[in-house]
């Protein structure tokens, strides 16, 4: 089975509005594996999207939705 990084961002300007969204750097093998790369991946997405902040993070197959 291959999981994807699902981080979990809100609005720095409006912190009540958060969603979760697949960060689309590849697929992991692994449970273990996803986990190990999913800060990287999400500090990764988070400089490319300032206006939003990482509220957290999980490793799921692709399309999960938690």
């Amino acid at each position: 089975m291959l999981y994807e990084v699902l981080i979990t961002v809100c609005l720095i300007a409006n912190p009540a509005h958060c969603r979760q969204v697949p960060v689309p750097v590849k697929l992991y093998a692994s449970i273990r594996e996803c986990s190990a790369h999913a800060q990287v991946d999400a500090l990764r997405w988070a400089e490319r999207k300032p206006g939003w902040r990482i509220a957290g993070w999980t490793c799921a197959p692709p399309s999960a939705t938690i």
